[in-house]
């Protein structure tokens, strides 16, 4: 019988400044998560008016070098954003990446 693997875990926090869109991730090839964006209108400057929003979740990846990728498409926008990157997950492991969504989207891994 093979020895059975605990999976390992992906926590997802995403902060965002859209208004409306859609963040779809994939793990390696495997489309993990779809979920709409939507940001509250908040006051910068006189009548400047910008959107915040955040997100959380956290999905089972299977243990291994794994590519992480990222899109958001947000209606009117030409082009959509993405963003990955590669990463190591371990048995029973939780590994938190920060999402921040502006006009491009960073990536991090914290501790």
């Amino acid at each position: 019988m093979a020895p059975s693997f605990q999976p390992a875990r992906l926590a997802i926090a995403v902060q965002h400044d859209i208004k409306q869109g859609r963040l779809k991730v994939w793990i390696d090839e495997t489309l993990v998560m779809d979920r709409a964006l939507v940001g509250s209108e908040r006051k910068k400057l006189l009548f400047l008016k910008r959107s915040k929003g955040s997100l959380a979740e956290v999905v089972d990846v299977a243990p291994g070098e794994r590519l992480v990728r990222l899109e958001v498409e947000v209606p009117g926008d030409r082009e959509t954003r993405s963003g990955r990157l590669r990463s190591a997950f371990r048995s029973s492991e939780t590994r938190l990446l920060e999402v921040k969504i502006g006009g491009r989207i960073a990536l991090g891994w914290r501790s």
